[in-house]
């Protein structure tokens, strides 16, 4: 498989659910539970300051600092991210898209990362490759909810 990764500045993908958009959007803007559908954030714990985790990529065992900014009026939340906690930047959203035709019973969930000015190509790769297995994690872990 060849994919073109490194080209891009920003990685979106997508599940549609079903689930109410509200139990997806709690879910996600728990930052207790990012840890179940994340691969960069395995085994997260609370890191001290407020509403801040740490948790460990599955690929090399580094750390990741991150917390949860939730926007209920827009539905989405933004994950800020960074190597250590005191600078983090928001890097990932979760948007939750409401289904109409349904009466409401089933939702599109979309994850979408920015590429950061110091992300070389390896590693911008590795984070597309990862949410493209996290969107599948993230869905299966909503339609539990179901």
């Amino acid at each position: 498989m060849t994919c073109r990764f490194a080209d891009l500045s920003n990685h979106t993908v997508s599940a549609t659910v079903p689930v109410a958009a509200e139990v997806a959007f709690s879910f996600v803007a728990d930052a207790g539970k990012v840890d179940t559908w994340t691969l960069g954030s395995m085994n997260a714990e609370p890191a001290g300051s407020e509403g801040v985790y740490k948790g460990r990529s599955i690929y090399d065992g580094g750390s990741t600092f991150f917390k949860a900014a939730p926007d209920p009026e827009r539905n989405v939340v933004d994950y800020l991210v960074g190597a250590d906690a005191a600078n983090l930047v928001k890097r990932i959203s979760v948007r939750i898209d409401r289904g109409a035709e349904d009466g409401g019973q089933r939702c599109t969930v979309t994850l979408s990362a920015d590429r950061a000015d110091d992300m070389d190509d390896a590693r911008w790769h590795r984070l597309c490759a990862f949410h493209e297995v996290e969107i599948l994690l993230l869905e299966a872990r909503l339609r539990a909810l179901a």
